[in-house]
């Protein structure tokens, strides 16, 4: 009864809502003087709050420091309110960096960039400092400065794409909360710059993978606090932080769980009848399947987690699924195991039909399913059913 209630109250005052939301589309300062005094105001932003008709010169001066937001600009040809970038509102305007918004005065050459907001995809104009450095470089490293303006580079060298902190963190909300696809959020993305020529934007999905990839990893490692290295003992004591968690752990520290060497004793005695309040639980995920050994992996996909937590060195590993060998014993159990890929001496015919160890699950499936569907398929062409006494039989079989 109270959202009934709640969208009854909503409802009676539709009209008023319909009428203040068609303002927003208009503005009565409209191509009245600026408070400039130099030029009309043209002016709007569909991202400030309750936000003021400017000229061209004042709009541009009023959000230098927040190049994301989409510029209203009125067309006074076709009597609307047209949405663009920042860097489209006046001809060479260009986004300094290092500098709070004000060029370098010994920038090079402009750049156009690709900056990813959580209101869409803008096409921008950047200008990098070039002030030389207090250790002697010529200049920040390009990828450096856009970090250091909350911009994350989708590369290294010569970076045109780059993404804010917040639309990062937003999709990492999104990801672990709603569980939504990042090829569905940059679809969002590119239709918040333009709805109705999408393809007019650049498509930023194989890059955006790779780099929300990685800031997650950054992420982890800062939120548990191992960018200040807490392995290593800190100034002035003889032991770390945390003297008894593995190296590289990077589970979810609470500072509320009983830790022996951090809350409490190292060593201490306990009664047998509550040692089960002093204790600690490891638990390993065994939900693997052999249909999974052989995934359709990207081949050139690097290990962030190599040697950390649960995961094993990659050389490790390589070494051990190189030289292993199924015990003859575990030979033969069930088809779900690793088996060997026969070769051509072994089993003339069977080396033909597998190739890999990916090939055992398919052909006991079709051995399965054609044994069930002949076996269902006798009582039709008038084989009668075994009886009831001799059921034990096929068990033993």
């Amino acid at each position: 009864m109270k959202n009934v209630g709640h969208m009854d109250e909503l409802k009676a005052q539709e009209t008023i809502f319909l009428q203040t939301l068609l303002s927003r589309h208009h503005d009565p300062l409209l191509l009245t003087w600026c408070t400039c005094g130099k030029n009309n105001r043209k002016m709007g932003c569909s991202n400030c709050l309750d936000s003021e008709m400017l000229c061209r010169q004042c709009w541009l001066d009023k959000h230098c420091m927040m190049p994301p937001h989409w510029a209203l600009i009125w067309n006074a040809t076709d009597k609307f309110f047209e949405k663009s970038n920042f860097c489209h509102v006046r001809k060479n305007t260009v986004i300094g960096l290092g500098h709070h918004g004000q060029l370098c005065r010994d920038a090079e050459l402009r750049r156009t960039f690709t900056s990813v907001h959580s209101n869409g995809v803008h096409a921008i104009t950047l200008a990098f400092c070039r002030c030389p450095t207090a250790d002697g470089q010529c200049s920040t490293p390009e990828f450096q400065q856009l970090l250091h303006a909350g911009i994350f580079p989708g590369s290294i060298k010569e970076p045109k794409t780059g993404y804010t902190l917040g639309v990062l963190e937003y999709y990492c909300q999104l990801r672990s909360q709603g569980k939504g696809s990042a090829y569905n959020f940059v679809h969002v993305l590119r239709r918040m710059a333009d709805p109705f020529f999408m393809g007019s934007v650049l498509d930023i999905y194989i890059n955006f993978i790779v780099v929300t990839r990685f800031h997650q990893h950054l992420d982890i490692i800062l939120k548990r606090s191992y960018a200040h290295m807490p392995d290593d003992a800190l100034p002035g004591e003889v032991e770390c932080p945390y003297p008894n968690r593995l190296i590289g752990y990077l589970g979810l520290q609470c500072a509320a769980c009983p830790e022996r060497g951090v809350n409490m004793p190292l060593i201490f005695n306990v009664p047998n009848y509550l040692r089960h309040l002093v204790s600690q639980h490891f638990t390993l995920d065994g939900s693997f399947k052999t249909n999974l050994f052989f995934k359709r992996d990207d081949s050139s996909d690097t290990a962030l987690t190599d040697g950390k937590m649960y995961f094993p060195l990659q050389k490790e590993f390589d070494a051990i699924a190189k030289s292993y060998a199924i015990p003859d014993e575990d030979k033969g159990i069930a088809p779900t195991l690793l088996y060997l890929v026969s070769s051509q001496e072994d089993h003339a015919f069977l080396s033909k039909i597998i190739h890999s160890v990916g090939d055992y699950y398919p052909l006991w499936q079709l051995v399965y399913q054609t044994t069930v569907f002949l076996s269902r398929s006798s009582i039709s062409i008038g084989i009668p059913p075994i009886s009831a006494r001799l059921l034990p039989l096929l068990a033993i079989l």
